[in-house]
């Protein structure tokens, strides 16, 4: 089950940091366009949207969904493309 997991994970993520990439936008900005794409009834200002968003996207672990939550709430820092590939090379 966590092969599977980590693979619905790493499709969702790939789609938001080649947003990222593309548009040259953060994290917070990626997930906002992302949701507006699935449904213009989604409201960011409702935890339940984000979290039913989520879900929808297969993200179904509680320490994910509060880490998206916590960015999209500016409890945790926004990350840009260039900052999310300089963390990665490291």
């Amino acid at each position: 089950m966590d092969n599977f997991y980590n693979e619905v994970l790493n499709i969702y993520t790939k789609r938001i940091v080649s947003m990222m990439r593309d548009y040259k936008i953060t994290l917070k900005k990626a997930i906002e366009w992302d949701m507006e794409g699935f449904s213009h009834h989604y409201n960011l200002n409702f935890d339940s949207h984000v979290v039913h968003y989520l879900l929808v996207n297969g993200i179904t672990r509680q320490k994910d969904i509060y880490y998206y939550l916590k960015v999209l709430r500016g409890k945790s820092p926004d990350i840009s493309y260039e900052e999310l590939n300089q963390k990665s090379s490291k």
